[in-house]
């Protein structure tokens, strides 16, 4: 969708809409110009679960990247017990 969206020059009206949360700078705020800092959430980073829905099935079951509770530890004990 990335690719497509930068191809063809369009953004859909949803990734531009972010909601702004206001995160200290330090752990007691006192100035709000000065301690705090926006930061965006946007909705982009929600697709991966909706991409992963549609996807699961192709994915190599040796893949270790990008995927919930797989970690290079799994891969190195995947290595040292299949290899």
């Amino acid at each position: 969708m990335w690719n497509a969206s930068v191809r063809e020059g369009f953004v859909p009206t949803i990734w531009e809409s972010a909601d702004v949360c206001p995160i200290g700078k330090i752990t007691r705020p006192l100035d709000v110009d000065k301690d705090l800092r926006p930061i965006s959430l946007t909705p982009i980073f929600h697709m991966r679960n909706w991409t992963m829905e549609i996807i699961s099935d192709l994915i190599d079951p040796l893949q270790f990247r990008f995927l919930n509770g797989c970690s290079t530890t799994f891969a190195i004990i995947e290595l040292c017990t299949d290899g």
